[in-house]
């Protein structure tokens, strides 16, 4: 099978859930060599179970040694050729009533 992404290295910044995870998931099953970024450790170690090639690395966007982690993981996966960034900051305001439907 066309593998287009087997030769990518791909950094994914918010990658634990989402959009980011979603990317993570579609690199790695087309054999791109891939690293995630993410605050939250439990979704990272489910991500690295489902996906054992995927590099994971747990850091806050904004440690102040966050472009040391992130030049650690370019030099471990053999350098960069994609680099996403999905994360997000939600600000919460307890004034906003929100309604959620389950489908």
């Amino acid at each position: 099978p066309n593998h287009p992404f087997m030769t990518q290295k791909v950094l994914i910044i918010g990658g634990s859930s989402g959009l980011g995870r979603q990317l993570a998931t579609l690199y790695a099953s087309d054999s791109a060599r891939v690293a995630v970024i993410a605050r939250r450790g439990q979704l990272l170690t489910e991500l690295k179970n489902q996906y054992p090639s995927i590099l994971i690395r747990q850091a806050d966007m904004a440690e102040p040694d966050i472009s040391s982690i992130i030049g650690a993981i370019i030099h471990e996966l053999g350098g960069l050729d994609t680099l996403i960034i999905a994360a997000s900051i939600i600000h919460f305001n307890p004034d906003m009533k929100w309604q959620y439907e389950k489908e």
